[in-house]
C-alpha cells in the first residue's frame, strides 16, 4: 500500500518501526507520530506520540499507517458530512385553564 506523502513508516533496527509527518523537519520533535511494535500474537501496538482519537492495536504498521491517513484526510475535509440543519418551530400555544366559579352558599 503507497503511503501518502504526509505520513511514511520507518523501519527500526530491530522489530520497531516509526510513523513520521514528514511536513516536520528531520530535527523536529513533532515529525515524530507514533511507535510501533510487534505483538506475539502477531499483531501490531501502536504507541501514539499526539493526542489521537486513534485504536492502539492493528493486524500490521501498514493498517496504521492508513488509519491515521485516512482520519488526517476526513480531519482537512472538517468532518464527514456537514451539520444537518434542525427544523425550529414556536412553542404551543396553551389556552388558559377555564375560571372556576365559586357558587353563593
Amino acid at each position: 500500500m503507497p503511503s501518502s506523502a504526509q505520513y511514511v513508516l520507518v523501519d527500526l533496527e530491530d522489530d520497531g518501526r516509526l510513523i513520521h509527518d514528514t511536513r516536520f523537519a528531520e530535527n523536529d520533535s513533532r515529525r515524530l507520530v507514533a511507535f510501533i511494535e510487534p505483538t506475539p500474537d502477531g499483531h501490531v501496538d501502536v504507541t501514539w506520540l499526539r493526542s489521537l482519537p486513534l485504536r492502539t492495536r492493528f493486524r500490521d504498521a501498514e493498517a496504521a499507517l492508513a488509519e491515521i491517513e485516512s482520519w488526517s484526510a476526513l480531519e482537512r475535509s472538517g468532518g464527514a458530512t456537514p451539520p444537518v440543519p434542525i427544523a425550529h418551530y414556536a412553542p404551543r400555544r396553551i389556552a388558559p385553564p377555564p375560571s372556576r366559579r365559586v357558587r353563593p352558599a
